[in-house]
């Protein structure tokens, strides 16, 4: 993750074009993919833009538990960085647990969905969840959600994934997103018994706000792509979050 996460920000500054969505300016690229050979590489390492395990964790989690409400994410300073985008200070539209898992009142339990489709066929092309939806549309929210869809399919005996999403902060979102959906993917992974496949990433929109161009400056000043190594990361109780899952089925 190490070196695509330095090969993606390096390509957002040099080819970046500058735009101001919401008056807020960034550098962008159109249509960017990541690739995981090995999914369980999953962190970035490169200071000050390192992921935050403890944080991408307790995120993690708050999915699993298949709520939206900002009480049920652990730690009071997480809960702090969500009131920003809520609408009711109580409740946020993009909890994608929610989403996934059945909680909202318009979605089924699309995690249950695809685990029958990729069991009823393993070669399947519709194990599909979908998270930015129609009803997204139908009232403002300051949190208009930014994954559109998670799939999945079974080749070669390995579970692959592949995220879309509308839009991604390299700098925040992005790197947590990726450690997250890495994780499910492992947690599904092994529900099916099946070796983890590759791990894709789509931007729609892949951006770099001004507030972080001095720390983007520092990664690709400090280090160099030859010397940067992929870190692994697997390490940090599966079980746990397993039996969460489980709950959800």
């Amino acid at each position: 993750m190490n070196k695509e996460y330095y090969r993606a920000l390096k390509h957002v500054w040099e080819y970046g074009i500058e735009t101001s969505p919401r008056g807020m300016k960034v550098k962008e690229v159109l249509g960017y993919t990541l690739e995981l050979y090995n999914p369980i590489e999953r962190v970035v390492t490169l200071k000050p833009m390192q992921t935050s395990t403890k944080y991408g964790l307790a995120e993690l989690e708050w999915y699993l538990k298949n709520t939206n409400k900002i009480s049920d994410l652990k730690g009071e300073s997480y809960q702090k960085i969500w009131k920003r985008f809520s609408d009711d200070g109580k409740t946020v539209n993009s909890s994608y647990g929610y989403r996934i898992f059945g909680g909202h009142p318009l979605v089924m339990n699309q995690w249950k969905w695809v685990l029958d489709k990729l069991k009823e066929d393993k070669d399947t092309r519709q194990a599909i969840i979908n998270l930015n939806s129609y009803f997204d549309k139908e009232k403002p929210t300051k949190d208009f959600i930014c994954c559109v869809s998670v799939q999945f399919f079974i080749r070669n005996e390995n579970l692959h994934c592949i995220v879309t999403f509308r839009s991604s902060d390299i700098f925040l979102g992005w790197r947590n997103d990726i450690f997250v959906f890495t994780i499910m993917q492992e947690l599904l992974a092994n529900h099916l018994v099946l070796g983890i496949g590759t791990f894709k990433i789509f931007s729609a929109s892949l951006h770099l706000y001004e507030k972080d161009f001095k720390k983007a400056e520092q990664i690709l000043y400090n280090y160099n792509i030859d010397d940067i190594k992929n870190i692994k990361y697997d390490d940090f109780g599966i079980d746990h979050y397993r039996q969460l899952m489980e709950k959800q089925l």
